[in-house]
């Protein structure tokens, strides 16, 4: 019996010993293996997190405590790429439109106007997670007027007028 633990325990050492000298062909077949065993191994995944949720609340928990300035520092600098890539957008799409308000002509605290109210699928600044079609469409619904402008025809169509 000794002798088979010992052999178990060797036999581990080697597997061990063979995988980190041979860290790329390792991956690549657990990656092969993974690919070729995902369905199964997804709805295998599915049901043991259905039958312990405590266990995967537990686990996620240790895993976002040890990984804490990993998920801040991710933040960061994704909200930081989304910022800087909505104002890119929102002042394409201003150019686009003209850059200027079509009642007056100011180029000042311009904001996207939608003509018919009931068309709107979304708002352009919230637009950057949509499909360049979708984008385009809603943009060419828009006109630019600036803030003054805005709110008077807000307020003329809330008043009926």
């Amino acid at each position: 019996m000794e002798n088979d633990e010992e052999r178990i325990i060797s036999h581990r050492k080697a597997n061990k010993k063979w995988r980190l000298a041979n860290l790329e062909h390792a991956r690549s077949k657990k990656r092969e293996y993974h690919l070729k065993n995902r369905e199964r191994e997804n709805e295998r995944s599915k049901k043991w997190n259905a039958a312990h949720p405590e266990q995967v609340r537990e686990n996620r928990e240790k895993w976002n405590a040890a990984h804490s300035e990993k998920i801040k520092e991710y933040r960061t600098k994704h909200n930081g790429m989304a910022k800087e890539l909505l104002v890119k957008l929102v002042t394409w799409a201003r150019s686009h439109l003209g850059d200027k308000c079509t009642e007056c002509g100011a180029d000042v605290n311009i904001m996207f106007h939608h003509d018919d109210p009931d068309s709107k699928l979304f708002n352009i600044s919230r637009g950057l997670h949509r499909s360049t079609e979708e984008f385009l469409m809603e943009l060419d619904k828009c006109v630019l007027l600036c803030k003054s402008c805005h709110t008077k025809i807000h307020h003329r169509r809330k008043n009926g007028g």
